[in-house]
């Protein structure tokens, strides 16, 4: 795109049949898209935002929303300048999932509650890394 800067994309569709070759019986959505931009503006750092895009199932009676979902990773490596670095690299990685704090909700087959909670809500993961 531009000096540093990277867009990156994905889409993917699917469906599904049953052993009566009804389509569309699974609640998994058919359509899942994914967009990003990733900046680096140095060799050891870069950051990314991307955005996930899940389409509603296609399953009869299920009124589950199609939803997205908003994303956050950076990366940092402590390759460059640090002598202890050189011989066992060191990264660190800090990943910030759900950021507009979506609920998401699956459909619950065969019981009294018609929906439950599909993912955490706002989620952080962090790594720190020595390879050697």
């Amino acid at each position: 795109l531009f000096n540093h800067f990277h867009w990156q994309g994905s889409y993917t569709f699917q469906t599904n049949k049953d052993h009566e070759n009804q389509n569309n019986v699974s609640p998994m959505p058919n359509h899942l898209a994914k967009i990003g931009l990733s900046y680096q503006p140095i060799p050891e750092w870069q950051i990314g935002i991307f955005d996930q895009f899940f389409s509603k199932s296609r399953v009869t009676g299920n009124k589950t929303p199609s939803y997205h979902q908003l994303s956050l990773n950076m990366r940092y490596d402590f390759n460059h300048g640090i002598h202890f670095a050189e011989q066992y690299p060191m990264t660190f990685t800090l990943y910030l999932d759900n950021l507009v704090y979506e609920k998401i909700y699956f459909p619950v087959m065969n019981s009294s509650y018609p929906y439950i909670m599909g993912q955490p809500g706002r989620t952080i993961y962090g790594e720190f890394a020595i390879h050697f």
